[in-house]
């Protein structure tokens, strides 16, 4: 995180780069603010003008009270790693923020570096959101003081989650719409043996290999991944089939809009590769699929 904060992604690379190409496209971006873009007046006074868009929420703890530091060069605090009275209430001061600044409440949310804690997603329906899109398929994450946060084994598909685990289905009035990842190799292993594993699971790196897999969780992430993994990840996520509907949620940083302001778009030529992918997956889900756009909030009138 550069400092001072600029927001160039926001009051720049957002109006001027990302809307026209889904107006394009006919896309309908949703836009995850975290709370220091939610105190920079022209990032909110940009964002309020957008149309054809959902601004939802996105949590930074660092930057929330109780215990604000707004002079934080890093972002490495998670909700999994907070006492349980210190999360919920940090979760309140940013859905109260966005309806304080933008004048309605958030529909969506998404935690900070996908750290959601065992009692997040209850809490979040709880404050009146409808859709989470925190969890990661085929992915995990390992924290300091051995925190892990494993969604290996979650659903790939919109679901609603269960209060107790949220990689397993459930009653919470929430629905999570998970980040499309899918490993093609693994696609069609029972969920169940697929919550055995961890990125960093000896089973991955050192077994599987043995036997002749190789696994490779690919996202629908413009830079992480090539517009031909991604079409075939869309394509092996819309063959399985196994939800009520289908959802093929891609995602990005709005720093990626502005060269060398992410480790992943360093150059102009990097970010026209960034929408050029965007483009791509965009036409190739349309046009063999007959994928429809939509927001996070819209969703779930849609599932039901």
């Amino acid at each position: 995180m550069r400092k001072p904060l600029s927001f160039r992604s926001v009051v720049e690379g957002i109006p001027s780069k990302l809307m026209p190409l889904c107006q394009t496209l006919g896309l309908k971006p949703t836009l995850l603010l975290s709370p220091e873009v939610l105190r920079d007046d022209k990032s909110v006074q940009v964002l309020e003008k957008l149309e054809h868009c959902e601004l939802g929420a996105h949590c930074h703890v660092e930057f929330l009270e109780p215990g604000a530091n707004l002079e934080a060069s890093r972002t490495d605090g998670v909700l999994c790693g907070l006492d349980p009275a210190l999360e919920l209430a940090k979760l309140k001061d940013l859905t109260e923020l966005f309806q304080r600044r933008l004048g309605r409440k958030p529909l969506s949310f998404r935690a900070g570096r996908f750290a959601l804690s065992p009692r997040t997603l209850a809490w979040l329906a709880e404050l009146g959101y409808k859709v989470d899109s925190s969890v990661t398929p085929f992915r995990s994450w390992h924290f300091g003081d051995g925190l892990l946060v494993n969604y290996w084994g979650a659903p790939w598909e919109p679901y609603r989650p269960s209060h107790r685990d949220c990689r397993r289905e459930g009653s919470l009035p929430i629905w999570e719409v998970p980040v499309s990842i899918v490993d093609r190799t693994m696609v069609n292993w029972p969920r169940f043996l697929l919550r055995r594993f961890h990125d960093r699971s000896p089973w991955l790196k050192r077994w599987l290999p043995r036997l002749g897999l190789s696994p490779k969780p690919v996202w629908l992430r413009p830079l992480r991944s090539t517009p031909e993994e991604m079409k075939l990840a869309a394509d092996a996520i819309v063959a399985s089939g196994r939800g009520s509907a289908t959802v093929l949620n891609v995602m990005f940083h709005s720093v990626e809009l502005i060269p060398g302001a992410s480790p992943y778009a360093q150059t102009e030529r990097e970010v026209e590769e960034l929408l050029d992918s965007v483009r791509s997956l965009a036409n190739h889900v349309t046009r063999r699929h007959g994928a429809c756009p939509v927001t996070l909030g819209e969703l779930p009138g849609i599932l039901g």
